[in-house]
This record gives structure tokens, C-alpha cells and sequence, in this order.
């Protein structure tokens, strides 16, 4: 009876440490895990941030004129490998690109685009429009004199251009800036490359429009699934150039390529893409940006009038109604 007893008082000593045994171990790793949880989040947080040191180095560069091309990983100075250092983090690849064909939708005819191209090496631009899934020829061919907007019917708008020509080193308290302008009304295939001379005198210009139609153009290899596309060459020299795409009567997309003969020349649109990736410990972390650019012209003709033809300045104000002078100059 007693060793009954005493094997009993064993077997439950024995659970019992057991018991304890696996609450100590489980508080053990429990505890492991939290410490671990914790070092992920800080290690996490710190890739973070030296994702934004890289984000924040990379826009210093572009905006310092540093980096005006394309920056892949394999680029100098696209890496900081300082992550490696204990209790260290470094971004371990950091991308830089700029578009070279600048896209967009002009919502309605009342909208305008301004591109600048900067000062790339280009002498010639492809201005594409409408992707109108209208397969009919006809549709894109106004016959005739342009009608008025009552009475346009046609599947793509015409498309106004105004280029703004000023000089490499940028504007003086007496720079002459001339503004040109074109109207390229949809005539079918009918042709549509002129040069920036023939928009000195502003007049209408055939567009060549193609319903659903993918083509090289003009012997360069662009790929187009536009219907309409007109080519402006004879640009360069000691100048740069400021386009300005406004559609007639309706809504349209666009998109411009810049050539240098018949290499396509990558131009920032106003938009650098930054691509940063940073490690702190075996954590990654991403950071992808946007950095709008202002440089160029655009920002100092942000309040100029367009016009094709002159603009009557002359007003009285009497008794609180404004009255024109009669000029029709």
C-alpha cells in the first residue's frame, strides 16, 4: 500500500515537472518569436527608410541635372552597399527613367497639353491621335472645307498644334518668342509630313489617318495603333521647342515621339520614375516615386494667351461695366 503510494506521489511529480516543462518551453519560444517579430519590424522599417534616403538621393540628382538619362542598377553610383556593415541598412539598387513618347487624353476640346521636350538632340516629332475603334475609312476623312463644330461628324478631331520656339539659353528681358501654329484636319491617307517653316503661317494640314491600322511610320519602326498621325520635321538648331495639343470638337488621345533622323530620342515629359530598392539585414524593402520636373520653359508660360490671330487688349471700365475700345487689331 505504500508503494502505491509513493508510486503515485512519482507519477504525479513526474507530470507535473513535465507539465512545467513544456509551459517553460512554450513561454521560451513564445517569447523568441516576439523578440523575432520585433527585429523583422525594426529591420523592416529601417529598409524603408533607407528606401527614401535612396528615393531622396536619386531626386537630388535629377533635379541638380546630375542624371538626365536613364539610371539602371548596373549604373555607377546606383548602389550603397553599406547594408553589409553590422546594424547597417543601404538601398542595393536605385532606378532612374524618364518616358520618351509622352502620352495622355485630351478630356474634352476646352483642355490643352503643353509638352516640354527639354533640350534633347531631336529634329523631327510624330504627333499620333484617336483610338477610336471606328473601322471605317470614310470616317476618317473630311472631305472639303473643315466644317464648323455643328456639323463635324467625323470619327477623329482635328488636331491643333501651337510650338513655342525659344533659345537654348532660355529667355532675356528682350528674347523674341515666336509662336506658330498648325490644324491637321483628318483627310484619309493623304499625307502629313510638313516642316516647322510651314507653320509660321498658321493654315490646315492633312492628317494622315489609318482607321485600326499598326504601322512603322515614316520608315521608323514606331508601332502605332492610332489612327491618325502627323509629322512635323525641320526642328533643332540653337533652339528648343514648346508643344501645345488642343483637339477640335471632342475628346481625343495623343501621344508625340521625338526622332533624331530615325532614331527615337527618350525626352522627359515632366515625370521621372524612381525605383529604389534597399535591404537592412535579409529584409527588402521598394519605394517606387514620382518626381514632377520643372524644368524647361513650360513653368514660364504658364500664363501666355494663344491665339491665331491678334487678341484685342483694350477695355474701359465705367460704372462698374466693361466696355471694348472697338480695336480690331
Amino acid at each position: 500500500m505504500r508503494n502505491e503510494r509513493g508510486f503515485v506521489s512519482l507519477f504525479t511529480t513526474i507530470m507535473l515537472s513535465l507539465l512545467l516543462l513544456v509551459i517553460t518551453i512554450s513561454l521560451v519560444s513564445l517569447e523568441a518569436v516576439q523578440l523575432r517579430k520585433s527585429e523583422d519590424s525594426e529591420q523592416t522599417l529601417r529598409a524603408y527608410y533607407a528606401a527614401e534616403a535612396g528615393i531622396e538621393d536619386a531626386a537630388a540628382k535629377v533635379l541638380s541635372g546630375a542624371v538626365t538619362t536613364n539610371q539602371t542598377c548596373a549604373t555607377p553610383g546606383a548602389a550603397n552597399t553599406t547594408y553589409d556593415a553590422t546594424g547597417a541598412a543601404g538601398w542595393t539598387c536605385q532606378q532612374i527613367s524618364f518616358s520618351g513618347s509622352p502620352t495622355g487624353i485630351l478630356e474634352h476640346n476646352d483642355v490643352a497639353k503643353t509638352i516640354d521636350p527639354g533640350s534633347a538632340g531631336y529634329n523631327r516629332v510624330v504627333i499620333e491621335w484617336n483610338q477610336s475603334n471606328v473601322t471605317t475609312a470614310a470616317s476618317f476623312n473630311v472631305a472639303g472645307a473643315l466644317p464648323g463644330a455643328g456639323g463635324y461628324g467625323y470619327a477623329a478631331p482635328p488636331m491643333e498644334v501651337a510650338i513655342v520656339k525659344y533659345p537654348n539659353a532660355m529667355f532675356a528681358g528682350n528674347t523674341n518668342i515666336p509662336l506658330t501654329n498648325a490644324v491637321f484636319v483628318p483627310r484619309g491617307a493623304a499625307g502629313s509630313t510638313i516642316t516647322y517653316a510651314q507653320t509660321v503661317t498658321p493654315q490646315q494640314f492633312n492628317g494622315n489617318c489609318v482607321p485600326g491600322n499598326s504601322r512603322a511610320i515614316a520608315g521608323t519602326p514606331i508601332t502605332s495603333h492610332y489612327n491618325c498621325y502627323a509629322i512635323i520635321n525641320g526642328l533643332g538648331g540653337a533652339s528648343n521647342y514648346l508643344f501645345r495639343l488642343r483637339s477640335r470638337y471632342g475628346p481625343t488621345s495623343y501621344r508625340m515621339t521625338f526622332l533624331n533622323g530615325g532614331t527615337i530620342v527618350k525626352v522627359p515629359d515632366g515625370t521621372a520614375t524612381i525605383d529604389v530598392t534597399a535591404r537592412a539585414g535579409q529584409t527588402y524593402r521598394r519605394v517606387i516615386s514620382k518626381l514632377p520636373i520643372n524644368g524647361g520653359a513650360s513653368n514660364g508660360l504658364n500664363y501666355v494667351m494663344y491665339s491665331d490671330t491678334n487678341i484685342c487688349k483694350g477695355f474701359n471700365v465705367m460704372n462698374n461695366l466693361a466696355t471694348s475700345d472697338g480695336c480690331n487689331y
